[in-house]
C-alpha cells in the first residue's frame, strides 16, 4: 500500500509542533522542487522558523543562487552545520515509481529526489538543533550554512560565502557537512576528500581517404596509444589516508564521418580524482609526458580544477564525532577520503571539516530512497554530536 506523506504548508508549522520528527521535516524539504540553482522557497521557511531565536540571519544572492547563514550565539566554540538544498534534475518522471518531489513511503523506504543528497540530513540536523540545543541554556555558538548551488557550478554558493564569512569575522571552530556517506548511516566518517580535475585532450591530424594513408594523417592510432599510457601509468601510490590518484576517460570524439574517411582530430574527455601528492602543475606535466613519450604530435590539453584535496587531522574533533556516532548507532565508523567533491573543498580553510549524512547508495539515481529507520539514526548521531560538543569544547 502506498502512503504518500501529507505535505504540511510550511516548515515553521512543522518545527513549532511538539510531535514533529526528523522524517516529517525532511519530507517537507523534499516536497520543494529545488533543482539547482533554486532553493524552492526552503530558505524563506527556515528563516521564518528560526528568526525569533536570533538576529544573526543573512540570505545572500549571487546570480540565481541563494545562500543562507543563521548563527545562534556569539561566543566560542562555534560549530557550523553546512549543506545544500539544491538537487540534481529528476529526469523523466515516468522513470520514477512515484513523483520525485512527492516523498512517498513504501516497504520501509522513503522515495524522493534529494532524500539522500541531502535534504534528509538537513531535516535531521534541524530537528536535533531545535529540540536538543536551542530550547535549553547552552554555551558557545551553533550555525547553519546552506546553499542552493552545490550540484551545479558552485561558483555562487559556498565558494563565495567563505570570503564573506571571513570579511564578517565570523570565526568558526568546527564544521559538519551533511553529505551522503557510506552504504549505511554511521558506517563512515568522511575526514577529507580528493581533489577533482576535468579536462579534454585533443590530438590533431589531417582528414583524408583511408585508402591513401600517405596523403592523410589519422590521429587515432597514436591517440589510442597515448590514452593507454594515461590509463595504465599510475600518477602516484596514494598513502595511508588517500587512494592513488586516478585518471578516467568519460567521453570520446569524433564518430565516423563516413566508413572511408579518417578524422582530422581525436578528442577525449576525462576526469581525475587526485590526492595531496598531486596538483594542477603535476597533473598537467604528467599528461604532457605521456603525450610526448613515444612520438611528438600536435595536441592540446585543457584542464579545469573543481577543487583541491583536503584532510582533517584534528584528532580531538575526529574523536568527538566518532564517539557520538558510536553512541548513536553502536557502530565504530570507518574514516575515509573516498567519494565525490563537496563544499568541504572550500570550507576547510575556515575550520576542520567532517562529513556524515545519509547513505550514498542511491544518490542522483531514479527512485532515490532512504530507509525510514535512517532518519532516527542520523538524528540520533547529530544529537549526540551536539551534546558531546558542549561537553568537550
Amino acid at each position: 500500500m502506498l502512503l504518500p506523506f501529507e505535505i504540511i504548508g510550511h516548515i515553521v508549522s512543522v518545527l513549532l509542533s511538539f510531535d514533529n520528527s526528523p522524517l516529517t521535516l525532511a519530507c517537507q524539504l523534499i516536497s520543494r522542487a529545488s533543482v539547482t540553482p533554486h532553493d524552492g522557497g526552503i530558505f524563506s521557511d527556515i528563516i521564518s522558523a528560526f528568526s525569533s531565536l536570533t538576529e544573526n540571519v543573512a540570505c545572500l544572492e549571487w546570480g540565481e543562487t541563494k545562500n543562507l547563514y543563521i548563527r545562534f550565539g556569539t561566543q566560542s566554540p562555534h560549530l557550523c552545520f553546512a549543506g545544500h538544498v539544491d538537487v540534481v534534475p529528476s529526469g523523466p518522471e515516468s522513470y520514477w515509481m512515484f513523483p520525485p518531489f512527492q516523498p512517498t513511503h513504501l516497504n520501509g523506504w522513503i522515495y524522493g529526489r534529494g532524500v539522500a543528497d541531502m535534504k534528509g540530513a538537513i531535516g535531521c540536523f534541524l530537528y536535533s538543533l531545535w529540540n536538543h540545543v536551542l530550547q535549553t541554556p547552552r554555551k558557545g555558538s551553533y550555525s547553519i550554512l546552506l546553499t542552493s548551488d552545490e550540484e551545479g557550478s558552485g561558483l555562487d554558493g559556498i565558494q563565495k560565502m567563505v570570503p564573506w564569512l571571513q570579511e564578517k569575522q565570523e570565526k568558526i571552530d568546527h564544521i559538519i557537512i551533511g553529505e551522503p556517506t557510506g552504504s549505511a548511516v554511521g558506517e563512515v566518517l568522511q575526514i577529507g576528500r580528493r581533489g577533482s580535475i576535468t579536462g579534454t585532450l585533443t590530438c590533431q591530424g589531417l582528414q583524408g581517404h583511408i585508402a591513401y594513408p600517405d596523403l592523410c594523417d589519422n590521429p587515432i592510432p597514436r591517440f589510442i596509444q597515448c590514452l593507454h599510457e594515461l590509463i595504465m601509468t599510475p600518477l602516484d601510490e596514494g598513502d595511508e589516508n588517500f587512494e592513488p590518484s586516478h585518471f578516467s576517460i568519460i567521453g570520446l570524439e569524433p564518430s565516423a564521418l563516413a566508413m572511408n574517411v579518417s578524422p582530422s582530430y581525436a578528442k577525449a574527455q576525462f576526469g581525475i580524482r587526485f590526492n595531496p601528492h598531486q596538483n594542477f602543475d603535476s597533473i598537467h606535466h604528467h599528461i604532457y609526458h605521456m603525450c610526448t613519450k613515444h612520438d611528438s604530435f600536435p595536441y592540446t590539453v585543457d584542464l579545469t580544477v573543481h577543487g583541491s584535496s583536503f584532510l582533517t587531522e584534528d584528532a580531538s574533533w575526529i574523536k568527538c564525532v566518532s564517539d557520538a556516532m558510536y553512541k548513536g548507532t553502536g557502530i565504530i565508523p570507518k574514516h575515509t577520503t573516498r567519494g565525490g567533491t563537496t563544499d568541504g573543498r572550500f570550507l576547510h580553510v575556515l575550520a576542520p571539516v567532517l562529513e556524515i549524512g545519509m547513505p550514498e547508495t542511491t544518490i542522483h539515481q531514479v527512485n532515490e530512497r532512504v530507509r525510514v529507520t535512517d532518519f532516527q539514526l542520523l538524528s540520533s548521531i547529530y544529537t549526540h554530536i551536539l551534546k558531546h560538543y558542549q561537553e568537550i569544547y
